[in-house]
């Protein structure tokens, strides 16, 4: 679905803003040299630090903490912000730009941004407008609307890598 396979790279630092249980940045910390992985819900980070005991990866760091928040070491190579720029639940909601502007001061020269949308949110003309307003930190190179056949919460997502500028 994200293409990770032809673009992740083993020299790849990877921050995973909004990282869930772990189970992507576990995956990932196999193929790359290490993964700092950002979640704010508490119990989700626990489970992660288990599965990564259960698993043994020593290159994967999970912290308990809103991404704005975040005491990070960057430059990252490689930054995934899946679904992670507002809540549905209007929790979380920041100003895009600043959003955008923060993982961009963690991006490496030459660093890319996976970027995936809520469901259907592609549709809505306000998520193009916000891609376009950041034109000035990162450039699209490669985007694709998902589908998929296994829950609503699966399809119809943005999907879009962007090259930092």
């Amino acid at each position: 679905m994200y293409e990770l396979d032809s673009r992740l790279r083993r020299d790849d630092e990877v921050l995973d803003i909004g990282s869930n249980a772990g189970f992507l940045s576990l995956m990932i910390a196999k193929r790359c040299a290490r993964v700092d992985a950002v979640e704010l819900n508490p119990y989700l980070v626990r489970i992660a630090q288990r599965c990564r005991e259960f698993d043994g990866a020593d290159n994967v760091s999970f912290l308990c903490s809103s991404f704005e928040d975040a005491d990070l070491s960057g430059p990252y190579s490689l930054v995934l912000s899946l679904a992670n720029h507002h809540t549905f639940d209007g929790n979380m909601r920041p100003d895009f730009r600043r959003y955008i502007e923060r993982i961009r001061s963690l991006t490496a020269s030459g660093g890319r941004l996976l970027f995936e949308s809520h469901p259907g949110e592609y549709r809505r003309p306000e998520l193009r407008q916000h891609l376009d307003e950041v034109r000035d930190l990162f450039q699209v190179n490669g985007e694709r609307v998902t589908s998929s056949y296994r829950s609503v919460y699966d399809t119809n997502r943005l999907v879009v890598w962007l090259d930092a500028v």
